[in-house]
């Protein structure tokens, strides 16, 4: 097997995620578009509480496009040739749990810029549902 870049593993990892999912926002909006805004604008943590807000007694996520968005990116940290998260399990909750406990201010800046290059390649292979 040939060794990969870092720009073919974002890009792989983003077709991969996005191929057979479909990923909107609350009216039928193109979340997946609408994330890296949510990140520039607030900060990655802020973005990641936003996702894993819970709506009413049902227990379920208030944006949940979002956090589908925000799993996928938390799966791409976790690869193995990208190594910003560890684990086989991981998702948008076991993530912002990491960042809040045990990663350091440069870890948060890393996952942020590593965060943001790969949304570019997410946002256009992601379809919104019709």
């Amino acid at each position: 097997m040939k060794n990969k870049n870092l720009e073919q593993i974002r890009a792989e990892n983003a077709y991969n995620a996005t191929k057979d999912a479909k990923y909107a926002g609350k009216g039928n909006g193109e979340i997946a578009k609408k994330v890296p805004s949510y990140i520039r604008e607030n900060g990655l943590l802020a973005t990641l509480a936003f996702a894993l807000e819970k709506k009413g007694k049902s227990g379920d996520y208030a944006n949940d496009g979002m956090k589908r968005v925000l799993d996928a990116v938390a799966g791409h940290l976790a690869d193995n040739r990208i190594a910003r998260l560890k684990g086989s399990d991981v998702n948008s909750e076991s993530w912002i749990k990491y960042l809040i406990d045990e990663a350091s201010s440069d870890d948060l800046l890393d996952q942020t810029a590593e965060t943001m290059a790969y949304l570019s390649y997410f946002r256009r292979f992601a379809h919104k549902e019709e």
